[in-house]
């Protein structure tokens, strides 16, 4: 379990731009991957909307309730860390309030 949060993907996007295109030494696939590194250790973008000018869509900083679908600036991630399999979600305040809610109502019967 830990927290997601808008302002620290903003804050570690270089890196994680870097940990996921430059493998063995090298740019996957093209040399737009390194330019947008390049432009994003030069611009230091500090908002979601900088971070979507530079690469070009807005999945780096999207944080995306899984239960309510709403954009929110916190979430908690529970379950597993994230890869093609896992089981994880991502929840924000309040619809883990509604759950919290949910199962306090069911054990107090």
């Amino acid at each position: 379990m830990k927290i997601i949060s808008v302002e620290e993907k903003i804050r570690i996007v270089v890196e994680r731009w870097k940990e996921q295109y430059f493998v063995n030494g090298k740019w996957k696939w093209d040399d737009d991957k390194r330019i947008i590194y390049e432009r994003l250790i030069r611009e230091k973008p500090t908002t979601e909307k900088a971070i979507e000018n530079i690469i070009g869509n807005s999945t780096w900083t999207s944080n995306v309730c899984d239960e309510c679908g709403k954009h929110k600036a916190v979430l908690i991630q529970l379950g597993e860390e994230p890869s093609y399999e896992s089981v994880t979600a991502e929840i924000c305040h309040e619809c883990l309030s509604k759950a919290l809610s949910l199962i306090e109502l069911e054990y107090k019967s």
